[in-house]
């Protein structure tokens, strides 16, 4: 991840660069965040699976089929 961008703009209006600038900066903070929090939900499914199979291999002999 970028710690500092360079952007050809020119201002227009007065403090638009720096408006511009806070939102992206501000977009890409939340869009981080998301990542990281969807990292973790992920690795998270992923344990919640692997341990239902560890639980259903312990109990499989108690059904009728084998």
């Amino acid at each position: 991840m970028p710690n500092h961008y360079h952007l050809p703009v020119r201002q227009e209006k007065e403090n638009a660069i720096s408006k511009f600038m806070s939102q992206v900066q501000n977009s890409d903070t939340k869009y981080s965040i998301l990542r990281e929090k969807n990292k973790k939900d992920y690795q998270e499914f992923i344990f919640n699976q692997a341990d239902y199979q560890r639980k259903l291999e312990k109990i499989k002999h108690l059904t009728w089929e084998n």
